[in-house]
């Protein structure tokens, strides 16, 4: 999943086929795509939106994706 395309893009987010891992915030990771980084952790989306209610939404994610691992990036 790629917020803002530096890594990826958004189609690695969805639920093609029903292969997707739920998370937090809605965020579903297409698995045909995206796969536990190379220490086993992920796909996992952690909400770090500063307060209930708030506009600003962020996160990081962990996984791997395009032979990358992506270790708690911030989005």
């Amino acid at each position: 999943m790629e917020a803002d395309g530096r890594y990826g893009s958004v189609s690695a987010v969805g639920e093609p086929d029903g292969m997707v891992t739920n998370n937090s915030s809605l965020i579903n990771f297409a698995l045909n795509i995206v796969a536990p980084n190379s220490t086993g952790v992920g796909p996992v989306w952690t909400d770090l939106t500063p307060a209930p209610g708030s506009i600003t939404f962020q996160g990081s994610c962990t996984l791997r994706c395009h032979a990358q691992d992506h270790n708690n990036i911030s989005y």
